[in-house]
């Protein structure tokens, strides 16, 4: 139990930098995200699926909770990616609408990891 409690720790201390990192980039002088920011959100959303597919296993959640992330996971492989190359290409062409639009859709998403992530026991600080 304690080991679970510390993987669950550490996996929600880097979701809440990931979600930080995106939350706050922000300035005046235009958005500032990285790739590595942006492969950890992707690391997260695994990690969150795993958590999902043991708490089904051993009977934490309830089968409609789980479709409820599955619907979310649907969503998200197919929204994120295309966010991210459309921030990667608002980065190359300097076009900071692109990049501020692909950055509300990625913290959209974000948030709504956030939110499943406490359901199973990932609690996440502004998700």
């Amino acid at each position: 139990m304690i080991q679970r409690f510390a993987i669950h720790t550490a996996t929600a201390v880097i979701l809440l930098l990931a979600l930080t990192l995106l939350l706050g980039c922000a300035t005046q002088s235009g958005f500032v995200v990285t790739g590595e920011s942006l492969d950890s959100i992707g690391n997260q959303f695994v990690a969150v699926g795993n958590a999902y597919n043991a708490a089904l296993d051993t009977k934490k959640i309830t089968p409609e909770q789980y479709r409820e992330w599955a619907t979310f996971a649907k969503q998200f492989k197919t929204a994120y990616p295309i966010a991210v190359e459309g921030w990667k290409s608002g980065v190359k062409v300097n076009d900071a609408a692109l990049q501020k639009s692909s950055l509300a859709l990625i913290s959209g998403l974000v948030g709504e990891l956030g939110k499943f992530a406490v359901t199973v026991g990932m609690q996440v600080l502004g998700g």
